[in-house]
């Protein structure tokens, strides 16, 4: 717990005493517990990433990759949304280990529709982090979507020179096709 502040000490406290109760409060405790444990964990992964290379699938505006930008040799961030893209340039510009790659994380290579929520155009600021290019998804419209590219990551991983040290993935629900069972072909 050392470098911690003693807020962050408190606030893991009360977690921890309200995982214990029963029902929704101790459901609470437990899930927020869990965010912050999964936090901890994370910021030891980029620490010990030093000179190494990171990926970030997701990065929407940047504030995971100048994390791991700080410590890292190099760091390529995937956003596909063409506005967040542009708020990600400026906010890693300074940066010069940082190479953005302006596309969705796939299977393939080719272009997806990227759905945003109904309210994007008038805020994009503060609903550019839901888009996802799954249409089921319940707080995205179809009017909304714009088409992007999308890169097929295997291959792309497997074309980059080098070891990938930590792979950070916040891709809305995209992680695994829909379409697809474990260990079955494709329909």
């Amino acid at each position: 717990m050392a470098g911690r502040s003693v807020r962050s000490r408190l606030r893991h406290l009360k977690y921890r005493v309200l995982s214990h109760l029963p029902g929704r409060m101790g459901r609470r405790g437990r899930r927020m517990l869990g965010r912050a444990r999964a936090l901890r964990e994370f910021e030891m992964a980029v620490t010990s990433s030093a000179g190494k290379t990171c990926v970030d699938l997701g990065a929407n505006v940047g504030e995971v990759t100048r994390r791991m930008a700080a410590v890292a040799g190099r760091v390529f961030s995937f956003e596909p949304d063409p506005w967040t893209v542009e708020q990600l340039r400026a906010n890693v510009a300074d940066l010069g280990n940082v190479t953005v790659i302006p596309a969705a994380a796939g299977t393939r290579d080719g272009t997806v529709r990227l759905y945003r929520k109904p309210q994007f155009d008038r805020d994009p600021a503060s609903h550019s982090q839901a888009s996802s290019v799954l249409a089921e998804k319940p707080n995205l419209a179809p009017k909304s979507a714009v088409q992007v590219p999308q890169v097929d990551f295997l291959r792309w991983l497997s074309e980059l020179a080098g070891d990938v040290w930590l792979l950070k993935i916040d891709i809305e629900g995209a992680e695994v096709e829909r379409h697809l069972s474990w260990g079955a072909e494709r329909v």
